[in-house]
């Protein structure tokens, strides 16, 4: 009886923690229901508007918003307000495909109780640079979409062994992802450049002379501080392999000199 008891126990708690985790992952992924709304959303109230900005958005005069079809979305996440330095869920993405091609970017977030388009870009791509690092990074690594507009961040973050934040905003859809590269930082990295640009932004006016709110801040510089240290410490290597390499010839100049 004990046993039994011991048993049940123990797969209630697996259980328990199983459901802990899924939900922990929940809002990687939008359900069905999210979507309708957006797509409704989407038809309602923007697609007579976008289709008067087609330029803007590389659609021909003969194609229509009126016929694009959103993707399955993905979720996307702001920089955390508590000085945490952590990542908060903010909402989902959704890409616009007209004729298959990715034209755009749907950001949307829940508003009193209901799914609503929060903003559109001609952003593109998006999702593609997410899949492109999903597939390269090691299998026990999670990756984060994280744009916030607050300090023009549109980075994706790898979460595990390769911790890393990638720059995506200046990329396109034939990259190659590095997360080496110079648009690559470590997460320590990305918020102590995050708090020099709050530092800088609270020693800027706030308004002008003639008493209009001042807006905008430059974004957060990917190039890493850790990047140029390795290139330091090997150019301190090869200067050093120098002067041991003249210090040995040298010595034995003098040696044979001294037999002589």
């Amino acid at each position: 009886m004990k046993k039994k008891i011991i048993v049940s126990v123990f797969l209630l708690c697996s259980l328990f923690l199983i459901n802990i985790n899924s939900f922990s992952f929940a809002n990687e992924l939008p359900d069905k229901k999210i979507k309708k709304y957006i797509e409704n959303d989407f038809k309602q109230n923007y697609v007579e508007s976008l289709n008067s900005l087609k330029s803007e958005y590389g659609v021909s005069e003969q194609d229509n918003f009126n016929d694009a079809q959103l993707s399955d979305g993905i979720a996307y996440y702001n920089l955390s307000d508590d000085n945490s330095n952590s990542f908060e869920f903010e909402g989902y993405i959704f890409s616009i495909e007209i004729q298959g091609e990715d034209v755009g970017t749907i950001y949307s977030n829940e508003d009193s109780g209901t799914w609503k388009i929060f903003r559109i870009s001609n952003e593109n791509n998006i999702s593609d640079s997410v899949e492109k690092i999903e597939s390269s990074i090691q299998q026990n690594d999670k990756v984060k979409l994280i744009n916030d507009i607050r300090y023009q961040v549109n980075a994706i973050y790898i979460e595990g062994k390769q911790e890393r934040l990638i720059d995506i905003s200046k990329q396109d859809s034939n990259i190659i992802f590095n997360t080496k590269s110079d648009s690559s930082i470590t997460k320590t990295e990305f918020f102590e450049k995050i708090e020099e640009l709050k530092k800088n932004h609270e020693a800027l006016p706030q308004t002008d002379d003639q008493g209009y709110i001042l807006t905008g801040a430059s974004g957060v510089d990917f190039s890493s501080k850790s990047n140029s240290n390795e290139y330091s410490y090997i150019y301190l290597f090869l200067a050093g392999a120098f002067f041991m390499l003249i210090a040995v010839i040298t010595y034995r100049k003098l040696e044979r000199s001294s037999k002589n």
